[in-house]
């Protein structure tokens, strides 16, 4: 006579927690995953940050170098004076302020260019004329 119970195998009751494992696992990667995230987002955001600092020194030495060259070219003042008070419009994004260093610089290589030809153009009246007594030379530079 076989007693009762002997015919179950108790290896049967013996429970499976690999799910609970796994999604622990899976839990862990993710957690791992989003600290990767953040720390690329911090590291992105210090990047950017002292990307932002140069540019905001080449502004301001733009700007310094605008009212410099008002004072060194008087007669082109009010274009120097201008392009520095662009330089610190709070309504004006760095950005765009970056932007308009480009600019400013070709048209400041043009003021350049201009007085030069200016004074050449001066100094061959100055010669062709004789000096200081010759007739119509003008010593006027340019004005744009």
């Amino acid at each position: 006579m076989a007693l009762l119970g002997s015919s179950i195998d108790p290896s049967l009751f013996s429970n499976d927690y690999s799910g609970f494992a796994r999604a622990g696992e899976t839990q862990g990667q993710m957690y791992a995953q989003m600290g990767k995230d953040i720390g690329g987002a911090i590291q992105g955001a210090a990047q950017m940050n002292q990307q932002n600092k140069q540019m905001q020194g080449q502004v301001t030495a733009a700007q310094k170098g605008y009212e410099s060259m008002a004072k060194a070219f008087p007669e082109h003042a009010d274009f120097f004076n201008s392009q520095a008070q662009g330089m610190v419009n709070p309504n004006t994004s760095l950005a765009e302020k970056i932007g308009q260093l480009s600019t400013g610089q070709q048209l400041f290589g043009n003021v350049i260019q201009l007085e030069s030809a200016a004074r050449d153009r001066a100094m061959l009246n100055y010669k062709l004329g004789g000096g200081a007594s010759g007739g119509a030379a003008s010593n006027k530079t340019s004005s744009f």
